[in-house]
């Protein structure tokens, strides 16, 4: 099974950022999730059978936790998990079309490289270059398919 958000609305709450997503299973809409930003649980809306599928999805999940070790996630970690990526995704896009922007493997996945210069096709080389086998990925190759 594979999941995603669609229709991500991002907001202010009391406490938090909040949004509005619609969650996909295999590309067919089964839930309307809301996090209002109160610091309270996430509202996930779907039938009982859809819950039963994500819960046992998300069975196994875990968060990594310097002092705990591990913290099983639920369904509302993993959906906020997933909205989490499509803006990270979708402020990725914005940024490689006026930018080259890359991760090396010693960063961690939030971090990033980013230089005001237009890509081209040597930018691969220049980079492997510099970093070698460092470089993990240039994100300007993944968006601008």
């Amino acid at each position: 099974m594979k999941y995603e958000v669609k229709n991500v609305v991002s907001f202010m709450g009391r406490d938090m950022p909040g949004y509005n997503a619609s969650l996909y299973r295999d590309g067919k809409k089964v839930a309307f999730v809301i996090d209002d930003g109160n610091g309270g649980c996430v509202d996930i809306q779907c039938n009982f059978t859809e819950r039963e599928l994500l819960d046992k999805h998300v069975e196994g999940m875990f968060y990594p936790d310097e002092k705990y070790g591990q913290i099983p996630m639920g369904a509302d970690g993993f959906i906020g998990m997933l909205v989490g990526e499509y803006e990270f995704d979708k402020a990725m896009k914005r940024r490689c079309k006026t930018s080259v922007c890359w991760r090396l493997k010693s960063q961690l996945p939030d971090q990033f490289f980013q230089s005001k210069k237009a890509f081209h096709p040597g930018v691969r080389a220049i980079l492997e270059a510099k970093h070698g086998e460092d470089l993990d990925v240039i994100f300007n190759e993944r968006y601008m398919k």
